[in-house]
């Protein structure tokens, strides 16, 4: 009988040394879902952070697109006309000087820059 008793004692504390060793488990699983929590509420912070930025980005870009086709749009309706025009009246006048090397490469030259012009104006020319 005293061997039943003290066999039913061993067997009890090997059962309290497995409840303190789930007990331990369970408190180091609870500290680790704690963190996890931790971490993924920093996690969604990141990821709206990023979100955020990244649509304040689409709006500047697009933003600069419209500041950058009003840019061009200046460019093609006041200073191109203007280049055009001047470039029209230097010719007309080099073509009244005597035709030098130089002054007939200078007259390719505005030619070439007049159809540029005329190309840009026409939208059939990229600027690169």
């Amino acid at each position: 009988m005293i061997n039943k008793l003290n066999d039913l004692i061993n067997k009890i504390s090997d059962i309290k040394a497995g409840l303190e060793n789930l007990s331990s488990k369970y408190e180091n699983f609870t500290r680790f879902m704690i963190e996890k929590e931790h971490s993924d509420q920093i996690l969604k912070q990141n990821f709206n952070f990023v979100a955020d930025t990244t649509k304040n980005l689409s709006i500047d870009c697009s933003s600069l697109k419209s500041k950058i086709t009003q840019q061009e749009n200046i460019l093609k309706q006041l200073l191109i006309p203007m280049l055009s025009d001047i470039i029209q009246m230097i010719i007309p006048q080099m073509s009244n000087l005597v035709d030098t090397e130089f002054h007939s490469s200078f007259k390719q030259n505005l030619d070439q820059y007049l159809n540029q012009i005329q190309q840009i104006r026409d939208g059939k020319y990229s600027v690169s």
